[in-house]
């Protein structure tokens, strides 16, 4: 699942980012055990409030979208590990490290889970 979403979201970054201080992936059921991950600009970053991931100003114009039978929190924990792979070894992962002050990841109505805090 790796690579497809890697070649995804280097499609929608390769497109333009605009500016902003936090990136969220959000996650959402679309029912009948199919997932999907959007991409989010906000125009702030708090890691003490999620609120800030409510500020859009970008939204991918397409979403990531998989098949898997499993509880939400076990697809939060597999979308974190995907997430946090490709922060660490994805063609524009420091990009994105360098341009936002924050990336989190979370369900729509869900708490958000800080993958990347820039210091």
């Amino acid at each position: 699942m790796y690579k497809d979403f890697e070649k995804w979201l280097n499609n929608v970054i390769e497109k333009g980012l605009p500016v902003g201080q936090g990136l969220c992936f959000n996650i959402y059921e679309d029912g009948n055990c199919s997932w999907s991950i959007e991409l989010v600009i906000a125009s702030s970053f708090d890691p003490e409030d999620d609120d800030w991931a409510s500020e859009a100003v970008f939204c991918s114009d397409s979403a990531f979208s998989w098949k898997q039978v499993a509880e939400w929190d076990d697809v939060l924990e597999d979308a974190i590990q995907i997430l946090l792979k490709y922060l660490d070894e994805g063609k524009y992962a420091d990009d994105l490290k360098n341009r936002y002050a924050g990336i989190s990841t979370g369900f729509v109505d869900g708490d958000l889970e800080h993958l990347y805090i820039k210091e």
